[in-house]
């Protein structure tokens, strides 16, 4: 298959992009968060082709998005208080809401969930492509399965030139991370991945939130994942990658005390540059500022291997609400491997 990449700037584009989702083809289109591999919802056919093109398991659901929460209430089967207070206050923006579903989407989308979960993407490319489309639009990241979610146009093109019929060039991502995944199926609502979207921010609008255990430690085989990402390896470069939990100066320690290589690489922040100056680093943002963390972090995954590493350590940081998205990512990169220091 030739893939063929579209430039959001170029007239025509979104147009022809557009089309193409609604004919059924897929394309990869920017969002605020990530990029974002879409087939028509309505058509089951083109959503199967999603798992093809990116080899992901098939008991992984999909997220449906769409131009306007406006549409969310027809889709599903119960819209709650709640639900609509979510959606006034996050939707356009980096939030995923699960609701009961209505039997409107295949069972290839919910990965047979009675639920479904929407996102309305804030990214003005996103928008309008949507909007254009006219059809809901189901959409994970736009990598292969398992690998750093992409950010910019050529880590699509790394995982899936060939595999799909467009890319639509939006340039990078303003967030860097996953949308906030919140489920509102049961009797107390649900963290199920976090984002942008704090705890804290959502308790604000809705009052209390449960925390699923399963962004702690990965899902057992005979677990359900009610949630895209929860099961399965995600975000990992092709290294094995040792999560070290603790301050810097700790992390040093372990480092000198264990004779790790100097050969090795190490995810930092960028204030701890010349404590470890004697290690390959990849910087990825600063201490006191989590976008610029969630920014650089799946950028920062795939120079390990750009770079050929063989093996590589990374700090986490602290675990605070603020960086709980971060933070969650690496455990995933690094498959819940953790050295406590």
């Amino acid at each position: 298959m030739i893939t063929r990449l579209y430039r959001a700037e170029e007239e025509g584009s979104l147009e022809a992009c557009a089309k193409l989702l609604r004919d059924g083809a897929l394309c990869a289109f920017p969002t605020e968060t990530v990029y974002g591999l879409g087939a028509n919802a309505l058509l089951p056919h083109s959503v199967r082709r999603i798992f093809e093109a990116k080899g992901r398991p098939s008991d992984n659901p999909l997220i449906v998005h769409l131009a306007d929460s406006s549409q969310i209430p027809a889709l599903c089967a119960e819209f709650s208080q709640k639900a609509e207070l979510l959606c006034q206050t996050f939707m356009p923006g980096p939030f995923t809401l699960i609701l009961p579903q209505k039997d409107r989407f295949d069972a290839v989308v919910t990965a047979g969930l009675p639920t479904v979960a929407f996102r309305v993407p804030s990214d003005p490319v996103a928008h309008k492509l949507l909007s254009l489309a006219g059809v809901p639009v189901a959409a994970p990241s736009a990598n292969a399965s398992g690998r750093p979610s992409p950010t910019a146009v050529q880590h699509v093109l790394e995982d899936l030139d060939g595999k799909v019929e467009a890319i639509l060039d939006g340039g990078p991502c303003s967030i860097g991370v996953e949308s906030t995944v919140l489920s509102l199926a049961g009797p107390v609502p649900k963290l199920l991945r976090p984002g942008d979207i704090t705890v804290s921010q959502i308790e604000d609008v809705i009052g209390p939130i449960e925390i699923s255990p399963a962004l702690l430690r990965s899902l057992q085989e005979h677990e359900k994942a009610e949630a895209p990402g929860m099961k399965y390896r995600h975000y990992a470069p092709k290294c094995p990658l040792t999560l070290l939990d603790g301050s810097p100066e700790k992390a040093l320690e372990w480092l000198m005390a264990n004779q790790i290589s100097k050969d090795s690489y190490l995810l930092c922040q960028q204030e701890d540059r010349d404590l470890f100056k004697a290690y390959s680093l990849i910087l990825s943002g600063s201490h006191q500022d989590p976008l610029s963390q969630e920014q650089a972090l799946f950028a920062s995954l795939r120079k390990l291997d750009e770079r050929q590493a063989t093996v590589a350590y990374a700090l986490l940081p602290p675990d605070e609400d603020r960086f709980r998205a971060v933070r969650n990512r690496l455990l995933k990169a690094g498959g819940f491997q953790v050295i406590h220091l």
